[in-house]
């Protein structure tokens, strides 16, 4: 059992003393997101006779005419959406009349706001999302040295307070990729491009 126990020390000592002689803290940037595209989704769907609501009977051709007529008043080409079959199969389920589901995309956000507003009856815009344009390499590695920066600084202090040297970067992790979220309740808020970076100790 001594044996063992001497063993165990030995090993693991060279491990202490090496964590000792590092710290690790985080380091932060501010980026901004921009917008890239937006995604509509809507759904067009057969209009049963409705005599409590006044409603009168409307087939889904014509729900469809109607509604290309109306985006087509204020410039929106209904040929450019893009029927969504997948989708339609997966909620076809709960479905008890005529129906077809579209998706549209855009960069111009004047555009939504157009097919949002000119709807008619039948038509539903179900999902509007806005996707954030990805990042390059050039700007998350101005991103990454900002934040690398922002780490050291903290890191001096630390060592300033342990009465240490700061050495030199061991390691950095960055776990930020290309991709970028679209926040829609702050989307002009900067959001945090964060790092995690080990300095050695002297």
């Amino acid at each position: 059992m001594k044996k063992i126990m001497i063993l165990f020390v030995l090993i693991t000592a060279p491990l202490i003393a090496q964590d000792m002689n590092t710290i690790t803290v985080s380091g932060t940037a501010n980026k901004q997101v921009s917008i890239d595209k937006y995604h509509i989704s809507i759904s067009l769907k057969e209009v049963i006779a409705d005599g409590y609501q006044n409603l009168e009977p409307m087939s889904l051709a014509e729900v469809t005419d109607a509604y290309k007529t109306k985006l087509n008043s204020v410039g929106i080409d209904f040929g450019k959406f893009v029927q969504n079959d997948a989708f339609g199969m997966y909620a076809s389920y709960s479905e008890t009349t005529d129906y077809g589901y579209y998706n549209y995309t855009t960069t111009v956000g004047e555009e939504v706001k157009k097919i949002i507003k000119n709807k008619t009856r039948g038509v539903t815009i179900y999902s509007v999302e806005i996707l954030a344009k990805d990042k390059t390499n050039t700007e998350l590695s101005t991103l990454a040295n900002a934040a690398i920066e922002d780490a050291k600084i903290t890191a001096q202090k630390i060592a300033n307070g342990m009465g240490k040297k700061l050495g030199s970067i061991v390691k950095v992790t960055d776990s930020n990729g290309k991709a970028q979220y679209m926040d829609t309740y702050k989307p002009n808020l900067p959001q945090k491009h964060t790092v995690s970076v080990t300095f050695s100790i002297e």
